[in-house]
């Protein structure tokens, strides 16, 4: 095959670069390279669907997001690669998490400051998961309508959601916010709402 009449990418090392690297690229930066990596990668290994998925979700493309998600987690159970003789494929599987995690809830770790920007497609009805950050665990629960946080245990967490900084505590648990706007819910299920730091 002559390699100069062909234009493929084997694995999405680059668009990878912008979910662990993220903070150094802009958000239309992140789209263009989407653009022009997704078409030419041969999404024929377990990587590239799981990351291409994370960043079309951050970037706005949800369906092609949906789309990779669905193939990523039929990748073992459709035995795709033809592999399953030998036993599930475990990097495969957590691939799946991370698509959940790091692409649908938006939760980046820069720094040893953990963010989050939950955006739950309409194919989704719900999505929970714990998460431990230094030794403190908290639950977080998505659904169309709100994200609510949750401390399980441990004394204090700092992190941020939709770019405004709080604090989880003992003495204010939980944190209940509409998904998308920039202002914190008061009260909600279960207990009082963390207050935003000032």
């Amino acid at each position: 095959m002559d390699s100069d009449r062909y234009r493929a990418i084997k694995r999405a090392g680059a668009v990878m670069a912008m979910v662990i690297l993220g903070k150094h690229f802009t958000k239309d930066g992140k789209r263009r390279s989407f653009e022009c990596c997704d078409p030419l990668t041969t999404h024929d290994s377990f990587l590239p669907v799981r990351i291409q998925s994370i960043i079309a979700n951050e970037s706005g493309f949800e369906q092609k997001a949906i789309a990779y998600v669905e193939c990523a987690a039929a990748m073992d159970m459709s035995d795709i690669g033809g592999t399953m003789m030998h036993g599930a494929h475990v990097a495969a599987i957590d691939g799946t998490r991370l698509v959940s995690v790091y692409g649908f809830v938006g939760l980046r770790d820069t720094e040893g400051r953990i963010s989050f920007n939950p955006v739950l497609s309409e194919a989704r009805s719900a999505l929970t998961f714990v998460l431990t950050v230094r030794g403190q665990s908290f639950r977080v629960e998505i659904d169309h309508g709100s994200a609510t946080c949750r401390l399980l245990n441990g004394e204090r967490l700092s992190f941020s959601q939709a770019g405004e900084a709080y604090v989880l505590s003992c003495a204010e648990p939980i944190l209940t916010r509409p998904v998308g706007q920039g202002r914190p819910r008061s009260g909600g299920a279960g207990g009082r709402s963390a207050s935003p730091v000032r």
